[in-house]
C-alpha cells in the first residue's frame, strides 16, 4: 500500500451542523468534502460510524463493528420522502449546532418507528440487500432483538441466545416490523455512505475509518462469537479492558468492553478478524484500529 504524504483532519460527521439535531451524511457533509478539497487536505479520519448505546453514545463502544448508526442517516435525502412533515417538527427545534444525543436518539426513534409497517422485506432491494450481506443479516437480528428484549443479550428467552437460521425466522415471524425497520436504515445507510465516499474520491479525498479494538459485551459481536470472547459459564465478562496510566489519564482508565480469548482467535485463524476487517475495509479506504497495543 502507497500512501503518499499528505495532510488530514479527523472530524466524526455528527459533528457537523445538521438541521435535524445531528450531523449526518447529507449536503453538510458534501460540503466538508469541498472544504477539504480547497484546502488541499487529502484524508477525512471519520472515527467510528457505528451504533452506539443509548447511555454514553460512544462510537467506540458500539452494538455492532459492522452496522452503521442510522442516527446518521440524511433524512432529506431518503427517497420517496417517507416522513411526515408533523414528525420531524421535534428534531427541526433541536441545536443545529449543538447534539443533544438522548433528545436525538428519542425523536429519531419515534421517527423511524413510524415507517416500520411500509418496509416491504420481499421488495428486491432488501431481499437483495440481505441475501448478499449475510453477516449484516445476523447483526441486524441482534439489533432488532436488543429492541425487544433489551440490550443485555445473557437475559434474553434461552430461544434467542444463539444465533442460527431458526433463530432468525422466529426474529421474522415475530418481530417482522421491527426487523424491516432495521434492514430499511441499513440499507440507508450504506447507500448514503457509499454516495459520499464515492464524492470524497473524486474530489481526491481519502476516508481514513475507526474501529475500537474492543467491542461492547451487550453487541452483536459478542452474542454471535461468545467462545472467542473470555467470559465465563454465564457469559459474563469475568475482566474487562482499560489502559494503564499514562501522561493523560493518570488514573488509567476502564472501558467495560469484553476482552477476547486470544487462544481461540488462533484455532479459528483469526477469522473474525479477517471477516470484520473485510467488511470495514469496503466502507473505507483506510482503516485505524484504535488502542491496537491493548
Amino acid at each position: 500500500m502507497d500512501i503518499k504524504k499528505s495532510s488530514g483532519l479527523i472530524l466524526h460527521p455528527s459533528s457537523l451542523p445538521g438541521e435535524y439535531g445531528i450531523g449526518d451524511l447529507g449536503l453538510n457533509s458534501f460540503n466538508f468534502v469541498d472544504l477539504l478539497k480547497s484546502s488541499k487536505t487529502n484524508i477525512w479520519q471519520v472515527l467510528p460510524l457505528g451504533i452506539t448505546d443509548e447511555v454514553e453514545y460512544s462510537p467506540y463502544s458500539s452494538k455492532s463493528s459492522i452496522l452503521g448508526n442510522p442516527y446518521l442517516i440524511s433524512i432529506n435525502d431518503i427517497e420517496n420522502n417517507m416522513f411526515d412533515k408533523d414528525n420531524l417538527n421535534n428534531l427541526k427545534e433541536l441545536s443545529a449546532y449543538e447534539v443533544e444525543f438522548k433528545k436525538v436518539y428519542s425523536y429519531k426513534q419515534s421517527l423511524f418507528q413510524s415507517v416500520s409497517k411500509r418496509i416491504d422485506l420481499n421488495d428486491s432491494i432488501y431481499s437483495d440487500f440481505l441475501n448478499k450481506n449475510e453477516l449484516i443479516k445476523k447483526h441486524l437480528t441482534f439489533v432488532t432483538l436488543s429492541e425487544v428484549h433489551g440490550n443485555n443479550w445473557v437475559e434474553w428467552d434461552k430461544d434467542y441466545l444463539n444465533y442460527s437460521e431458526d433463530t432468525f425466522q422466529k426474529v421474522i415471524e415475530k418481530f417482522k416490523d421491527t426487523f424491516a425497520k432495521n434492514v430499511f436504515l441499513q440499507y440507508e445507510f450504506n447507500s448514503q455512505w457509499k454516495k459520499l465516499k464515492n464524492y470524497a474520491n473524486l474530489n481526491n479525498v481519502s476516508i481514513l475509518g475507526d474501529i475500537p479494538i474492543y467491542v461492547n459485551h451487550n453487541s452483536a459481536d459478542v452474542w454471535l462469537n461468545k467462545d472467542l470472547f473470555d467470559l465465563d459459564e454465564n457469559n459474563q465478562m469475568g475482566y474487562v479492558s482499560g489502559a494503564v496510566p499514562d501522561d493523560f489519564t493518570v488514573e488509567g482508565q476502564i472501558w467495560n468492553t469484553a476482552l477476547y480469548d486470544w487462544d481461540n482467535h488462533k484455532e479459528t485463524d483469526y477469522s473474525y478478524w479477517i471477516e470484520k476487517l473485510n467488511e470495514n475495509l469496503k466502507n473505507f479506504d483506510y482503516l485505524r484500529i484504535d488502542h491496537f497495543i491493548g
